[in-house]
This record gives structure tokens, sequence and C-alpha cells, in this order.
């Protein structure tokens, strides 16, 4: 469908995810970090124990199979399909965290220890996405531009 494929949206899901992956670069901007510096051994995961974190956690862990199965079939779309459904429960989780109403599912939080695990979290997902978008050959930005005017403005 191309007017879906053109528009700025969730309802466009190569959007949604490039999005997402968009987000996590934000969260790192904002925490001051790098995020190629981030390591996975510097936190306790087991500290994740939110409902969106470890669903996060299992659809990340799935990747290599969904990849596999995809090249198997001949399939790109399950490749797609899974980045959706992944990119769909990252901004849940972003979401879930919004400082007036839960500041303590947000990502950036005063606890080190969790603040730590998260960002390494936001990391792998973004990771994920990074890699499943150059699989698919979309790019992956760090930032989104503003829809195009469309009067010509």
């Amino acid at each position: 469908d191309l007017d879906a494929a053109l528009d700025y949206s969730d309802k466009n899901p190569m959007y949604k995810i490039q999005y997402a992956h968009a987000r996590m670069h934000s969260i790192f901007a904002k925490a001051q970090v790098v995020p190629e510096e981030i390591e996975s051994g510097s936190a306790d995961l087991a500290l994740l124990t939110e409902d969106y974190e470890r669903q996060l956690i299992n659809q990340l862990r799935d990747f290599p199979s969904v990849l596999t199965r995809a090249a198997e079939n001949c399939a790109p779309h399950i490749v797609c399909e899974y980045l959706e459904q992944t990119a769909g429960t990252a901004n849940s989780w972003y979401h879930s965290g919004n400082p007036s109403r839960n500041p303590s599912l947000a990502v950036l939080v005063d606890d080190s220890k969790i603040r730590g695990a998260r960002l390494i979290l936001a990391r792998s997902l973004q990771i994920v996405l990074q890699n499943g978008l150059a699989i698919l050959g979309v790019t992956a930005p760090k930032r989104m531009m503003q829809e195009p005017a469309t009067d010509g403005t």
C-alpha cells in the first residue's frame, strides 16, 4: 500500500520501526551516553522485572530464530512482522515510564543499577532494530525528521 508507505505515523510499519530506533538514540542523548560504549556485562538484567521489560527481553532473544525462519522460507515479511511487533512493545515500554504517570518505570530513573539495566535493554533493542532494518535495506535513522509539508512550504 503506497499510501501507508508514505504515511508518517505508526500506520506505516517501517516508520514505526524507525521511530522506535530513533527513540532509543534519544534516550542515549538524554542520558549523555554513547550507545557503543554501553557494556552489556555492566548491569544486572535481573533487575528488569516489569512486564514490558520481560516481553522485550523475550522478543530480542527470538531475533536469531526469526532471521533463520525468514531465510529458510525466503520470507522477508517474517522479519518485518517481528520488527513491527518489537517496535510496538518498545514504544509501549517507553510510554509506560511517562514521568507524569509512572516515573519509577522511566528508562532514566535515579537508581543507577536499574538505569544501567534499562540502558542495556535500550541498546540491545537499538542494535536489533538497526540490524533488522539493514537486512531489509531500510535506513535506521538516529533522529526522525518532520513530515514534509504538503502545501509547498
